[in-house]
């Protein structure tokens, strides 16, 4: 009772407000829940937008900045309102929003200076923290039970048993910082602009050294996800895929043995391997890795997109093209995809163009009521894909890779002619980096099509060269991103070919197609 009274004296003196929250029971006809319904719909792109339809003022006006204002407090109150009980948190999610805003509970209650229940509701938190490895929490939990065991309970015993915990996690809150500091520091290496893979895996080995007895004093679950991750870079930035695969099998048995399922670590790690899988062609390893990923994972999520997004990836790289289509039918028909971040739009767009290539090849049967590969409308693709240039360059290598088969292949060669010049500028502007090598040799192979005017033994005898150059760096081996490669070039290349014959075309320059 002591504590319950201490807390209703506390809202007694301290008159609370109604609280003004974004939930199930509010007045939908308000600018402030319009302004949130807005938003949440994707209806206003900007605060000029908002500012104009709700004011038709500059965003800068004060009644714009009121009503924004107003809305984001509203939000900011609702996060101590989040249902937990949704199916979509696992348990160390709701361990950990649970735990922190108990903790922001006890911070309040030690202000006001009700110590007893800022004590009790401590030692409440105290077993998920510890069960979940809330080590910066931990600290902070034993550190004030310390001082009231010294200064409430007067209880010597209790003292040096929170003395004895606070100074046994303070010792591993430091460890997290240092695994997080030399992970961060290798992760800094990929942002320089002149980085070289050997310099990633030295780095990385003498990091991993450096981490490993650390690791070993401590099992905790962020010292071994920092310090994993850089293991498996150790391999991964020399493309040994063989070795990765061992490195996250052994930090995916870690992981499995904790007292929880470790989802993001999990996650990481098969991710990891389904790229290893699809570099090796490896089907059905990088299937299982794919499989056993999608199952802890929430459908609808960002990460559940990205995982069939590499698996999508392994489906081509192996020529099942058909379940590569069913893959894509998943995700594109998702209503959870327009709420994604656009790099993950645009993706399924590049996605959808490669499908719809390989259906007019016949590599690929969609369902009788899938009309959207009636008629590729290049323009309107390119219209789709465009942020690319902007954010990510070699994401535009696919893109204008794809708009050259599709016209070579409608027999578009005028059209053809003008893209693959563009195709050649792009790549002596971008393409001169040894991750680029194998791009540039593909794109040398599409730049002799228009040279040996569309005719196909002609082209044929020609390509011998750069074949050659992409058959001594194959995927496996290439420094090069991931993603770059939809469909290998080499099986792009014979697609290609197979769309020409032999016969010579006379480019009409009066009438560009």
């Amino acid at each position: 009772m002591r504590i319950l009274q201490e807390l209703v004296t506390i809202i007694n003196k301290n008159k609370v407000r109604q609280i003004e929250v974004i939930g199930n029971q509010y007045n939908k006809d308000t600018k402030v829940n319009q302004l949130y319904e807005g938003v949440l719909a994707g209806q206003f792109k900007s605060d000029q937008e908002a500012a104009t339809h709700f004011f038709n003022q500059d965003e800068k006006s004060s009644a714009y900045r009121n009503l924004k204002n107003t809305l984001k407090k509203r939000l900011i109150n609702t996060v101590f309102f989040i249902d937990l009980k949704q199916p979509y948190y696992n348990d160390q999610q709701k361990a950990y929003y649970h735990c922190w805003k108990e903790w922001a509970a006890v911070k309040i209650l030690t202000g006001k200076s009700a110590k007893v229940s800022a004590n009790e509701l401590c030692k409440n938190i105290l077993s998920p923290a510890v069960k979940y490895e809330f080590t910066d929490l931990l600290v902070e939990i034993f550190r004030l039970l310390r001082s009231n065991a010294a200064t409430i309970e007067r209880d010597e015993k209790n003292f040096e048993l929170y003395n004895e915990r606070f100074q046994y996690y303070t010792q591993m809150w430091l460890a997290v910082g240092k695994s997080e500091e030399l992970y961060c520091r290798l992760i800094s290496l990929y942002h320089r602009a002149n980085f070289s893979k050997q310099e990633i895996h030295e780095t990385a080995k003498a990091y991993y050294e450096e981490l490993k007895p650390i690791m070993d004093e401590f099992d905790t679950y962020k010292i071994h996800l920092c310090g994993r991750l850089i293991h498996m870079a150790i391999y991964m930035s020399i493309n040994d895929y063989v070795n990765t695969v061992k490195a996250c099998d052994d930090a995916i048995d870690f992981f499995e043995g904790k007292s929880y399922v470790s989802v993001l670590a999990l996650q990481t790690f098969l991710n990891q391997k389904l790229i290893c899988y699809t570099q090796l062609k490896e089907y059905e390893a990088g299937r299982d890795a794919a499989m056993r990923s999608n199952s802890i994972i929430q459908e609808g999520k960002f990460n559940w997109f990205k995982n069939l997004e590499l698996f999508f990836i392994l489906c081509l790289h192996t020529q099942k093209y058909q379940e590569a289509y069913e893959v894509f039918d998943q995700v594109i028909n998702h209503k959870l995809l327009k709420f994604q971040p656009k790099s993950i739009v645009e993706t399924w767009k590049i996605n959808e163009a490669y499908v719809h290539y390989l259906v007019i090849l016949g590599n690929v049967k969609p369902r009788r009521d899938d009309n959207r590969f009636n008629k590729f409308k290049l323009g309107r693709f390119l219209n789709e894909v465009t942020s690319f240039s902007k954010e990510k360059r070699r994401r535009n290598i696919p893109i204008l890779i794809v708009q050259v088969l599709f016209l070579i292949l409608q027999k578009r060669y005028n059209d053809a002619i003008d893209r693959i010049e563009a195709v050649d500028k792009y790549c002596y502007r971008y393409l001169r980096k040894d991750d680029s090598f194998r791009s540039n040799c593909f794109i040398k192979l599409l730049l002799l099509i228009p040279s040996c005017s569309f005719h196909k033994a002609a082209v044929t005898r020609k390509a011998k060269k750069y074949t050659k150059q992409l058959s001594e760096v194959p995927l496996e081996v290439a420094n090069q991103p991931h993603e770059v490669e939809i469909i290998p070039y080499e099986t792009l290349w014979e697609m290609a070919l197979n769309s020409l014959e032999n016969k010579f075309y006379k480019e009409n320059k009066t009438g560009r197609q």
